[in-house]
């Protein structure tokens, strides 16, 4: 793609070499003024180096020429010098940086990133709060003590035995769950955030905790397709919500 890049710059035809989705993609960043890298924590190599993907889309915004703006991301760890080094000559380059905390401000103030560099909230803070009564999601119902509860499949960066930790995560879920019904006299809600793609499916979890629940009749595995606005209803009808991800906190801090 960067020799497609390069035969842009000399006015070779594109569209005769990629396939159209390619084509449109770089279409859109040809066609556009400017570029915003949206928030996430994608600049990080917990995982190796993969992030280097999330990098080159910024990198290939930069070499079409666009103003980059890196709005509310986390940023780091970088473990690897070749990473940090690679981070830092791409960062340096783009307009302007906002980052979700601290932290993130002060690794890239060691690596020596001279690109203005804020510290803002999270963007699902400007999401607005829509009213309860309009929700298109039917649960709960009836009068009892509800309490939502998000999950995920945790990967333990770094440890040599994910497999037995997720098994003792989700064993212990198990029994919270349990515990939730037998102290509380609770009804429980898994409400999924995150389908996809492959394995980081909330549902899967959700489903393997609920396998290990004893008070099964009390356990409502929801697995639709819900919209954040539909989440955070949900989460908003709840009279107590236990967290895993950290969007889904944020929906309950909003409700």
């Amino acid at each position: 793609i960067v020799t497609y890049v390069a035969f842009n710059k000399v006015g070779y035809e594109l569209k005769s070499i990629l396939s159209p989705k390619k084509y449109n993609i770089l279409r859109k960043y040809l066609e556009a003024d400017f570029v915003v890298s949206s928030g996430g924590g994608f600049i990080n190599d917990n995982f190796g180096s993969i992030f280097l993907v999330h990098l080159f889309q910024i990198f290939l915004s930069l070499s079409l020429g666009k103003p980059t703006i890196i709005c509310a991301q986390s940023i780091g760890p970088l473990n690897s010098k070749i990473h940090r080094f690679i981070t830092r000559l791409i960062l340096n380059k783009v307009a302007l940086i906002t980052v979700r905390e601290e932290f993130s401000k002060e690794l890239i103030t060691k690596m020596h990133v001279k690109t203005s560099t804020y510290v803002t909230a999270d963007m699902t803070f400007a999401l607005p709060k829509l009213a309860t009564n309009n929700s298109t999601c039917s649960h709960p119902k009836g009068n009892v003590f509800n309490v939502g509860v998000t999950v995920r499949r945790w990967v333990y960066p770094g440890s040599r035995i994910c497999s037995e930790k997720n098994r003792k995560y989700i064993q212990t879920f198990s029994r919270f769950v349990d515990c939730l019904v037998e102290k509380l006299g609770a009804t429980v809600f898994f409400i999924p955030q995150v389908i996809g793609p492959k394995n980081d499916d909330d549902r899967k979890v959700a489903h393997a905790i609920f396998r290990g629940v004893k008070h099964k009749e009390k356990v409502n595995v929801l697995i639709s397709d819900y919209s954040p606005f539909q989440i955070m209803q949900l989460i908003g009808k709840m009279d107590l919500f236990v967290g895993t991800r950290m969007h889904s906190n944020i929906f309950s801090l909003m409700a």
